[in-house]
């Protein structure tokens, strides 16, 4: 659409803008900083450069929404605290931007995308610090993002923004971050598509805010598989090795071949036991609204020519748990919300040392000896959960004595292992609301992973998109742009140059709580980007019925 010419970037940018806006999707806040203004700067400049003849593929203009955990050069990162907080006030008061939070360059693999001729749409919200499997309100002040198939029920976290950004068609697709879930849970919860990568596979380099650095790392996520294959082709390493930040000991290759025409017919699925299934390969989970979507996928799977194949993993969670200070914290946060630190150091680094590398090989050697191609389990354990209940973390039951955890997770064990985790809507529980199931392997399976997404994505066709918000309605961008040329003194633009600067407004009595959280939203940082040439002419696209996307 875009390479092709039949869209301009510009009115791109301006659909998924009047999408979020005018289609009421703002009401979702997705976004801490949302810049349209320089978002359609930038896009001005491919238009430019498409206008004197320059390649632009392979994005063509194409906008990312970036987690606010992920530093971008000219965006404050905030990690939705307040301790990295950026207000409009504080540049009135002080006549320049606390520099603090705002990196001095991009993570490397923004810049990637960025060369690909990519531009940024803004900084996507999140669960305070990159924690939590819920985003509800706290003491960071930021309103919760919205699930878009149902706002009155969290988003899952802690990428909340990107999958909601996305999800709403207001962007196609987004920068998310995974530490214990932190991305494929809020994908799951709304219909999307992402990749954990094996660890060191995506460059982010110090341009991540650091949650466990032994299992960060940055993922993608996006509508289809599509979709992700080509995000992950512009931000990938192929040319680099990785020992998944020491998890494995012989070095591990980042490129990828995807087979786009990969068959499920004859694919070996693991079912392990510790992962959401019991002896039967039958989900037996908290609650029957997710049995029911995924039982379902388990026998079109088996009609597609999918081996489901149960085994007894419970090695894999004594490997895992038995790390020194997991098993310990664990409990006494169940019993005590303790926050407490339990184990050496030196026991620590010993586990890093011995007792990790020890888990990988110990997934390698299940692979190879029931030749699986995958380990297939589901995301989490329920539906997404109203936000009126209130839980984040854990509550106790008192009738049976014990502590609920009401949107555990099965995604706690693979990223000890530094592998690579991809995954499928599949289908909506009764509420309407995603659910999904994940492809998951060793260290250096992400070919195997995103093949599989793309046979997933056939069997399983297209994912509805959530419904029209009407709570927003009313609340309008108003975008001008005006032509700029040489006004006969020295400075911007020079002579012969013709600039195009862009204003935007809001109006509307739901602009100003539904817009912004903090920090900056719709405002340009800095002087419009030189470009000569052609100077696009914004025009009012309407989105399709299913929103924006990639193809």
């Amino acid at each position: 659409m875009l390479c092709a010419r039949n869209i301009t970037a510009v009115q791109y940018v301006t659909a998924l803008d009047q999408r979020y806006t005018s289609g009421g999707f703002s009401c979702n806040n997705p976004w801490i900083t949302y810049n349209v203004t320089k978002a359609l700067h930038d896009a001005a400049v491919i238009d430019a450069k498409a206008a004197n003849g320059s390649d632009i593929t392979p994005l063509c203009g194409l906008p990312l929404a970036v987690k606010d955990a992920i530093d971008v050069l000219g965006y404050p990162t905030t990690s939705a605290t307040p301790a990295l907080k950026v207000t409009r006030s504080d540049f009135q008061k002080t006549g320049f931007w606390i520099t603090d939070n705002f990196p001095t360059t991009s993570a490397p693999l923004v810049d990637q995308y960025l060369a690909a001729n990519g531009i940024v749409l803004g900084k996507a919200n999140l669960g305070e610090l990159q924690s939590g499997y819920a985003t509800n309100p706290t003491s960071n002040g930021i309103t919760t993002a919205l699930n878009p198939y149902d706002p009155t029920r969290t988003s899952s976290g802690s990428s909340s923004g990107s999958a909601v950004a996305v999800a709403s068609r207001v962007a196609p697709f987004a920068l998310c971050e995974d530490t214990g879930g932190s991305c494929r849970l809020p994908a799951a919860s709304q219909g999307l598509f992402s990749l954990r990568p094996t660890i060191g596979c995506y460059n982010f380099s110090d341009g991540l805010q650091p949650y466990q650095i032994t299992r960060d790392t940055v993922g993608s996520m996006a509508r289809t598989a599509g979709d992700l294959v080509l995000l992950d082709s512009i931000i990938r390493n192929n040319g680099t090795n990785t020992t998944g930040n020491g998890a494995v000991t012989a070095p591990l290759s980042c490129g990828v071949n995807v087979d786009r025409n990969m068959s499920l017919r004859g694919v070996r699925l693991g079912l392990p036991s510790t992962e959401g299934w019991v002896p039967s390969d039958m989900y037996d989970g908290i609650s029957g609204e997710v049995a029911v979507p995924i039982n379902a996928a388990l026998a079109k799977l088996r009609a597609a020519g999918a081996i489901l194949v149960p085994f007894n993993s419970s090695a894999f969670q004594e490997l895992a748990i038995n790390r020194p200070s997991e098993k310990a914290s664990y409990e006494a946060a169940a019993s005590t919300y303790s926050t407490t630190e339990y184990g050496s150091t030196e026991n620590f680094v010993q586990y890093l040392k011995i007792g990790r590398p020890a888990l990988v090989d110990y997934w390698i050697q299940t692979f190879t000896n029931n030749s699986f191609d995958a380990l297939l389990y589901p995301i989490q354990n329920t539906e997404a959960l109203p936000i009126a209940s209130g839980l984040q973390f854990a509550a106790f039951n008192n009738a049976s004595g014990s502590f609920v955890l009401p949107q555990a997770s099965f995604t706690g064990d693979d990223p000890q292992i530094a592998g690579s985790s991809g995954n499928f809507p599949i289908g909506q529980t009764t509420s309407g609301t995603p659910t999904s199931l994940q492809f998951v392997g060793p260290p250096g399976h992400d070919a195997t992973i995103l093949s599989l997404l793309l046979a997933a994505e056939k069997l399983f066709g297209d994912f509805p998109a959530p419904p029209n918000p009407s709570v927003c309605a009313g609340c309008v961008s108003n975008i001008t742009v005006r032509e700029m040329t040489y006004n006969g003194t020295t400075g911007q633009p020079a002579p012969g140059e013709v600039w195009s600067s862009y204003g935007l407004s809001f109006t509307g009595a739901k602009c100003s709580t539904n817009l912004t959280s903090y920090g900056m939203s719709g405002v340009g940082i800095g002087p419009a980007p030189k470009f000569t040439g052609a100077v696009a002419t914004v025009t009012g696209v309407a989105p399709a019925d299913n929103g924006p996307g990639t193809s």
